[in-house]
């Protein structure tokens, strides 16, 4: 399973199978935005001002709910699949909704750091709940006598599972043109991500390493892996016991 926030995705398995989100903060934002400013402006202690802040305390509890109850559906829409390990990717969701870094020239004036569309992110980050998400999952699952693997992502976008071949020279110095390459052909990354990390997993991938002329631009991950050999040509192949 892949955590998505594309559009209405979810969850993308690596069937292929994309399941809805719910966005239940996005949703009621504008409806508790009106409440708060109204609140804001009735006098402190006033029964007013009280009889809006439950107002708005019904609307957070109707997103808390909202979320908890499309966590549970989901939780059993993949558990009816009948399959028994489940694995997801361990994300580091306090990282990925961290505030950017300010930036400063040398005069100490504040530069542009991208946080506006940063702060977007961030509130879908936490409107997705993925921490609540997994942890739900688990206890359910284990439940239903089933076993829930989380698995560390790294390099898991740099390679298409259906053939296990990296799709990256130098990812900031070749993204354009693989971008060209692909055109077409990548129509979904979250779903090749979730695939690879079962094969990553269950330690029994066959790498085939493209496009790489010399080994040092392999990452170092994979260029000191034993089972991993160069040869002169633009193309290794390995047979690996564990990536």
């Amino acid at each position: 399973m892949d955590a998505v926030l594309h559009e209405d995705d979810y969850l993308a398995t690596s069937e292929g199978e994309k399941l809805p989100s719910l966005k239940s903060f996005r949703k009621n934002q504008s409806k508790l935005a009106k409440v708060s400013e109204k609140k804001s402006k009735r006098c402190k202690g006033s029964k007013s001002r009280r009889k809006l802040a439950k107002k708005e305390a019904r609307i957070h509890q109707r997103v808390g709910r909202s979320r908890k109850d499309h966590a549970c559906k989901t939780i059993h829409a993949l558990l009816r699949t009948g399959k028994k390990v489940f694995f997801h990717e361990k994300l580091n969701l306090k990282g990925l909704s961290k505030r950017n870094k300010a930036k400063q020239d040398n005069s100490g004036k504040y530069l542009p750091n991208g946080q506006s569309a940063k702060s977007g992110l961030n509130k879908s980050w936490q409107d997705a709940a993925f921490g609540e998400f997994f942890k739900t999952l688990q206890h359910i699952a284990e439940k239903a006598g089933c076993k829930v693997i989380p698995v560390n992502p790294a390099y898991t976008s740099q390679l298409l599972p259906y053939k296990d071949e990296f799709l990256t020279l130098c990812a900031l110095k070749k993204r354009r043109f693989f971008k060209t390459c692909l055109k077409g052909i990548v129509k979904y990354p979250a779903i090749r991500s979730k695939q690879l990390l079962i094969n990553q997993y269950c330690n029994c991938a066959y790498l085939l390493i493209s496009c790489f002329p010399s080994p040092s631009l392999l990452p170092i991950r994979y260029a000191q892996h034993p089972a991993i050999t160069y040869s002169s040509s633009r193309t290794t192949k390995a047979v690996g016991s564990s990536l």
